[in-house]
């Protein structure tokens, strides 16, 4: 029981600081996108980072790891693992391919040859990691948001158990709880339309700049190049890739969600 404590306690368990490395970790990688042409030593470093920061997460998350053969698999716990397979896999093969293609933070090394193999390799497992994140946040982040509603609703009605507790008739004390629950329940309603309405504009920008950046070839693969706009600054090429990104965590976030509730 002590040592449970001491682990929730521990600076890297604690929600804010698994959230701020979520969130680095997803600039990480839309930097990493955005580098991928011009900005070398940028990349590589940035690639650097985004590793590390994939290896805190999953010594964040080891308990999962400790519970992969236990209990029983239902399909949303097998295609969450799947696509933390798929993108441990993803970020292996980076690594690997990094070693061989690097000019910049492994050019003490030895000349490695295979670039024939670990250009297409990272191209398109980059393009895969890049994709799986988002993916991956989008099945496990309404967990989180779902605590926080639940918490905030409870905050409400705790508020409201306080004020029953003033010298009021009982007639009054109901009546006025009933008011706070309508106006409760329409706050969520009005919040849950705004929510669905901003995930699905997420949705359909992120389809427009992946297909405008010819997206679908990268993932197939049908290219063995690289084109993200050389001539563009590195806001202007971060923006498409920050829209993707957003728009494939708020389609997967709301396909999670509903399915949840259908439940």
């Amino acid at each position: 029981m002590n040592r449970s404590k001491s682990l929730q306690s521990h600076p890297l368990q604690s929600l804010p600081f698994r959230i701020g490395v979520d969130v680095l970790f997803a600039i990480t990688l839309i930097l990493l996108m955005a580098t991928g042409v011009q900005q070398n030593f940028a990349h590589e470093w940035l690639g650097m980072a985004a590793f590390l920061l994939f290896v805190v997460h999953q010594v964040q998350h080891k308990s999962w790891w400790k519970a992969l053969f236990r209990g029983k698999y239902s399909s949303f716990r097998l295609l969450k693992t799947l696509v933390v397979a798929c993108l441990s896999i993803c970020f292996l093969g980076l690594a690997a391919s990094s070693l061989i293609l690097s000019r910049e933070v492994f050019s003490w090394l030895p000349m490695i040859y295979g670039s024939f193999w670990a250009r297409p390799v990272h191209l398109l497992f980059s393009h895969w990691a890049f994709l799986l994140a988002f993916v991956h946040a989008g099945l496990c982040l309404p967990k989180i948001t779902s605590r926080f509603e639940v918490f905030s609703y409870a905050n409400g009605l705790s508020d409201l158990d306080s004020s029953k507790k003033q010298s009021h008739p009982s007639s009054r004390k109901n009546h006025a709880h009933a008011i706070y629950q309508r106006r409760i329940s329409a706050l969520f309603k009005v919040k849950t339309i705004i929510s669905y309405a901003l995930h699905i504009a997420l949705v359909f920008l992120g389809i427009v700049y992946a297909f405008e950046l010819n997206l679908p070839e990268y993932l197939i693969p049908q290219t063995d190049f690289f084109f993200a706009g050389s001539n563009l600054s590195l806001m202007e090429r971060c923006v498409p890739y920050l829209f993707i990104g957003l728009g494939t965590y708020s389609l997967i976030w709301s396909l999670t969600s509903l399915f949840k509730k259908a439940r």
